[in-house]
């Protein structure tokens, strides 16, 4: 019931932001993009796929206090303290207030952030075409170190009976199997499978 409500969430935010820049070419975007929480329109006027200031310098925001959000793609409550010291250097880096805003779906930050209640988000990969498409979300940075951008390894996790028993081993184990994946709009958890699985021969949806 949760995953039906988040879909038709997102599916409503969809039709809100009927000019949205998903499936266009970069030549065939059209200008106007999605029309804000506040009536305002918000314009991709020079095509870079994101979302342009408004010309109008009256329609900028400067708000005394700085709201900061983890999307999360489950619970929110996980992630209450985890990012702390991010919150202490924005303050330090703005000398601004920052509060970080518990949400407890993706969604609801994409939402937020459309209805600018939220001025700051960390979204998950896959995630952010919707933040950008919907909310006009630029992105402009990513996790990482002084020795670069973070990445991690898709892995397949099966039970301890079924790898002993020699059930699973190899990803060929998993045809014909029911195998789960996490939610759709997941890079690591949906997104890669679709795309990097059938390079090993087996195809989601069809093998398993």
């Amino acid at each position: 019931m949760i995953k039906q409500r988040i879909a038709l969430l997102l599916a409503a935010l969809m039709l809100l932001g009927t000019f949205g820049l998903a499936g266009c070419k970069k030549d065939e975007i059209p200008h106007l993009s999605f029309v804000d929480g506040n009536g305002n329109y918000v314009l991709d006027a020079d095509r870079d796929l994101v979302a342009d200031a408004p010309t109008d310098p009256a329609l900028w925001r400067d708000p005394d206090v700085l709201t900061f959000s983890y999307a999360p793609l489950g619970s929110g409550g996980v992630y209450a303290t985890l990012f702390d010291h991010f919150v202490e250097f924005l303050k330090e880096k703005t000398g601004k207030e920052v509060v970080q805003q518990v949400v407890e779906h993706e969604s609801s930050a994409i939402v937020d952030m459309r209805d600018h209640k939220l001025d700051i988000g960390s979204f998950a990969a896959g995630t952010t075409c919707y933040a950008v498409n919907l909310a006009g979300y630029v992105p402009y940075a990513v996790k990482g170190t002084a020795a670069g951008p973070q990445s991690y390894r898709l892995g397949v996790v099966v039970t301890e009976e079924n790898f002993q028993s020699g059930k699973f081993t190899t990803l060929a184990d998993m045809k014909d199997a029911y195998v789960a994946h996490a939610t759709a709009t997941s890079s690591s958890g949906h997104i890669a499978p679709l795309a990097l699985l059938p390079q090993e021969g087996i195809t989601p949806g069809v093998d398993y």
